[in-house]
């Protein structure tokens, strides 16, 4: 999961995160990192401080309105 490192909501919220019981385990990586470009060589990664990325374990990034129902 990316997030915004210098955010103290975003790294808050990491942590709180990081302290639940998971289903799927989580592995942070700040935004815009090194360990970013290397993980996500095709990303924006200059968006995703602009704004929220969602993304999934499969190819490919979602950007603009929500998915229906949120």
């Amino acid at each position: 999961m990316l997030y915004d490192a210098g955010c103290s909501l975003c790294r808050f919220l990491r942590d709180w995160l990081a302290r639940q019981r998971q289903l799927v385990p989580l592995e942070f990586v700040p935004a815009g990192s090194e360990e970013a470009h290397r993980r996500f060589p095709g990303l924006d990664h200059r968006g995703t401080l602009e704004e929220t990325c969602p993304s999934s374990a499969t190819p490919g990034r979602s950007t603009g309105a929500p998915p229906p129902g949120w």
